[in-house]
């Protein structure tokens, strides 16, 4: 967590120290999936990341890979749609 910590620093983004742990939790110990992590809910805070709006983002994002997954398990197609 302390290199997220650095990185954010660097770039400029306001991170709760909560929202780093849990997305340093979500990686499993993977620095790569949790830069990917880290720039996807940047994205979508302007910089500014809160335990409230990270747990919000992943919960969105389980919640689309479900559906995803429910509709290529019935029909063996995402249908245009792309898990991320």
């Amino acid at each position: 967590m302390e290199h997220l910590q650095e990185i954010a620093g660097k770039e400029d983004i306001h991170a709760e120290k909560a929202a780093l742990q849990v997305i340093a939790q979500k990686s499993e110990g993977c620095m790569r999936d949790a830069l990917s992590i880290l720039d996807k809910i940047v994205s979508f805070t302007n910089g500014e990341l809160t335990y409230q709006n990270t747990l919000e983002h992943l919960t969105y994002r389980r919640r689309l890979l479900c559906q995803d997954g429910r509709l290529y398990a019935a029909t063996g197609s995402l249908g245009g749609h792309v898990a991320f």
